[in-house]
């Protein structure tokens, strides 16, 4: 998925990351220059994710939206 987001994900993309765990391929996709949906369904994950952000790309946490809903069964971000 690494090699993915590296070959395909371009400056301005809006990207979505459905269920970003830990934020790895949210990570991935900024420093790619895109704009990212960070989807989970564990508020804990989200959190995870944003504070990895915070320590690696604080400059990109507004990059950044924060979706706390179950992708199943929930309408995903335009």
């Amino acid at each position: 998925t690494l090699d993915f987001v590296k070959a395909e994900v371009r400056p301005g993309m809006h990207f979505n990351d459905i269920g970003c765990g830990i934020g790895l391929f949210t990570i991935a996709a900024l420093k790619r220059g895109a704009f990212v949906n960070a989807i989970d369904f564990s508020a804990m994950a989200l959190a995870e994710t944003k504070k990895n952000i915070e320590r690696e790309l604080p400059e990109y946490l507004s990059k950044v939206t924060f979706y706390h809903l179950n992708a199943e069964e929930e309408a995903l971000p335009p």
